[in-house]
């Protein structure tokens, strides 16, 4: 009688586990059927692990909270526009970006953190992947409306696929800042000598040069991108060595070294490479 009795129990417990996996592959194809293609990439950057659970306390912008236990928030795989600031005017989408989070994010709201490799940045702030309640994805999010531009920190990188994808598709449609002049290809000969901030920037490569620590692609005269050793390895699908008289579009943070401007890359998909084919 007991054996009988366990080796019923054994079977309701594999129909049981059959049956959640139908229900499963039911509702991926009902996603697909409903979504194709376009499906939402905060519902595909699903969350695998909640590491801590918190409650909102504001929301300081885009990409940064504060929780109920007065820590600091900076959520990984995304940057927002500025919110105004040291003599600064807010940047376009800054004030939106901050309010349709607030929508979702009100103060005393559930979120999920998902932790990557490192939990804190030099400012003493948390870092962390963010998700809502429901197990969708804040940064994947917000990438979707064009309201933030895609961030990767090595060695930070769980999502990175993702969050690229729900930043493409956003470019794709010309979603939010997308659609702004600003966030338009600019040749990297006619990029202003006080260029800084956040640009898309298309050129051909001038040369390929290794330096001391890193690999250089020149794009003008006064342009020149830059990979690091550590960043490398992401790079390997990449024929760097071959893109000299290439177009290539890169986006990324511009900043001043002496006369000339540089972009750092971290990530192969913030470097189009066959922009002239």
């Amino acid at each position: 009688m007991a054996d009988g009795c366990g080796e019923r129990a054994l079977i309701t417990g594999a129909l049981s586990r059959f049956q959640w996996r139908i229900r499963r592959f039911l509702c991926a194809l009902l996603l697909l059927a409903c979504c194709g293609p376009g499906l939402a990439p905060a519902a595909l950057c699903g969350l695998d692990r909640a590491d801590e659970t918190a409650r909102v306390a504001a929301v300081h912008d885009g990409d940064t909270l504060r929780l109920n236990d007065g820590r600091r928030l900076r959520l990984i795989g995304l940057d927002t526009p500025e919110l105004a600031g040291h003599g600064q005017a807010a940047q376009p989408l800054a004030i939106t970006a901050r309010d349709v989070l607030r929508q979702r994010l009100p103060p005393g709201a559930t979120l999920n953190l998902r932790y990557d490799t490192e939990r804190a940045d030099a400012h003493g702030r948390v870092l962390a992947h963010g998700f809502f309640a429901d197990g969708g994805s804040i940064s994947a999010w917000l990438l979707e409306q064009g309201l933030a531009t895609w961030l990767v920190l090595p060695p930070d990188r769980a999502y990175a696929e993702c969050y690229a994808a729900a930043e493409r598709r956003a470019r794709r449609q010309r979603r939010g800042l997308w659609a702004l002049p600003a966030y338009q290809p600019v040749a990297a000969a006619r990029l202003p000598r006080d260029a800084r901030a956040y640009h898309v920037v298309r050129g051909v490569v001038r040369q390929v040069r290794m330096g001391r620590d890193a690999l250089w692609l020149q794009l003008d005269a006064k342009v020149a991108v830059r990979i690091s050793d550590d960043d490398l390895p992401y790079f390997r699908a990449v024929p760097l060595r071959d893109l000299a008289r290439r177009e290539v579009v890169v986006r990324g943070w511009v900043y001043a070294v002496g006369d000339e401007l540089h972009i750092k890359l971290h990530h192969p998909a913030n470097l189009d490479w066959r922009a002239d084919e």
